[in-house]
């Protein structure tokens, strides 16, 4: 009931202001009358087409506007006798006819809402519909899982549309693709607003913060009974302090906006128990609604040919930002080639890019390190390294470590809030964040693969993916 109230108020808002300023305009050029039946005709017709997209009629659409017509001609006419009736107390036909329109509103309500539920116009063996949202289909961490949500979902039970601000060429079997073609969240607004509407979809699915925010307020708006389920691929608290620059008040705002929208969602996702645990205490996220899944992960074959590598590389991969705390990773570096030389490269792209090969020259390490953009094939940079660096201020559950995982890659990590879940793996090593003991693990890397036996347990099982499309059930 609520949500039809708050979909059919939207509707019924911008028909009502239609209403006033159409009538207002018309009856300065036309007589009364005239002026009167122009206006009721016009909104005939703007009803007509406000309701016929917002309202996804599922079979026996010729009924439905059947009955459509003849319930809006019906209010039509009885807002015409009760604008007469009403201009004998009222003499201002304006205000006559926003009391005309404000008093049908109710009537509407009551005779709308159970026309719309009838059974007669839903189809109950439908596929299920679900939008799933994504700035764009990068190799992120968060585009990465909602790709492979998009594809582990049962075609024969999920209508899928996948909604992005960026083209891709990337096509997957028997899922709609939907280009938003605006330069951000705030210029799409109404955009994607109407699209709910129209969509009406079962669930709604995104995977990054403001994006979560952003789908939350429209999907309260709109009044759609979609489910919203969302994954929080941060650690939120460390990400708004980096973001806003510890800035009070537009942290708080961003707290606030992450407290109402997620507290109406019906899964919260989180990849770590760190996350679990942040949005719980911090952002006050209803515990019943948050779930521990770590990432959906991609099954890659390994073959022997890939264990042997005589490339001295360590690589580092990921997003140059202050997150990643590059300069860290380099200073620590430079210590390590007082005990064993080595060799350095890192792969990604971000605003922090000049500031690092500002410190590669500064400490002459240009030998030493490389910086190469963000490739859409790891892999073959994966096989051929020695071993991996992350010493991230804060992280989700990266999935760059999942990969080395499968390839039985050692990882030398510091220990960042979401580095605990590694803690079991033979391959990885957890340090503390001191330049001098980072810098000696960095020492005692070698190209040696292990194969962690509970990354296979818990990920290349399908474990994950059956707790992810569990949340689809519901």
């Amino acid at each position: 009931m609520t949500n039809f109230l708050i979909k059919f108020f939207n509707i019924s808002t911008i028909i009502f202001l239609f209403n006033i300023v159409i009538f207002h305009i018309l009856n300065n050029f036309f007589p009364l009358q005239l002026a009167l039946i122009l206006t009721l005709v016009i909104i005939f017709i703007l009803n007509f087409i406000f309701i016929s997209y917002s309202f996804d009629i599922k079979k026996n659409k010729f009924f439905f506007f059947f009955g459509l017509i003849f319930i809006s001609v019906s209010f039509r006419v009885v807002e015409y006798f009760l604008f007469e009736n009403l201009m004998i107390y009222i003499p201002n036909p304006t205000l006559a006819w926003t009391t005309t329109i404000s008093t049908t509103f109710v009537l509407k309500i009551i005779f709308y809402k159970p026309y719309f539920n009838m059974d007669f116009f839903k189809n109950r063996n439908l596929k299920k519909k679900v939008l799933i949202f994504t700035p764009d289909y990068k190799n992120g961490g968060a585009e990465k899982n909602v790709l492979l949500l998009a594809q582990s979902l049962n075609k024969k039970k999920f209508e899928i549309t996948l909604v992005a601000w960026k083209y891709s060429k990337i096509k997957i079997k028997g899922i709609k693709k939907i280009i938003i073609r605006k330069k951000n969240l705030k210029s799409s607004f109404f955009t994607i607003f109407f699209l709910i509407i129209k969509k009406n979809p079962d669930y709604i699915f995104s995977s990054l913060n403001h994006l979560n925010i952003f789908l939350g307020i429209i999907r309260i708006i709109s009044g759609t009974r979609s489910k919203q389920i969302i994954r929080e691929s941060n650690y939120l608290s460390y990400k708004l302090k980096d973001e806003y620059n510890n800035k009070i008040r537009k942290v708080f705002a961003r707290k606030f906006l992450t407290f109402i929208t997620y507290n109406s969602c019906e899964i919260v996702i989180c990849p770590s128990k760190e996350i679990h645990i942040d949005l719980r205490n911090n952002f006050k996220v209803k515990k019943e609604i948050l779930k521990f899944i770590p990432n959906l992960f991609e099954k890659k074959l390994f073959t022997k040919k890939n264990s042997l590598s005589n490339n001295q590389n360590l690589i580092s991969v990921g997003r140059l930002e202050a997150q990643k705390d590059h300069t860290f990773m380099i200073e620590a570096f430079k210590e390590s080639l007082k005990i064993k030389d080595n060799k350095l490269l890192i792969i990604g792209n971000g605003s922090e890019r000049e500031k690092i090969t500002k410190l590669i020259k500064k400490l002459s390490l240009q030998k030493k390190i490389k910086i190469i953009n963000f490739q859409k094939n790891i892999d073959k940079f994966l096989i051929n390294s020695k071993a991996i660096l992350m010493t991230s201020r804060y992280e989700g559950m990266p999935n760059i470590i999942l990969e080395s995982c499968n390839y039985g890659i050692k990882c030398l990590l510091t220990d960042f809030p979401g580095s605990s879940f590694f803690k079991k793996y033979e391959n990885i090593k957890i340090s503390k964040k001191i330049v001098k003991q980072y810098a000696k693990e960095i020492a005692n890397l070698d190209a040696k693969r292990i194969f962690p036996k509970s990354f296979e347990n818990e990920f290349l099982k399908d474990n994950q993916k059956k707790k992810f499309l569990e949340c689809f059930n519901s």
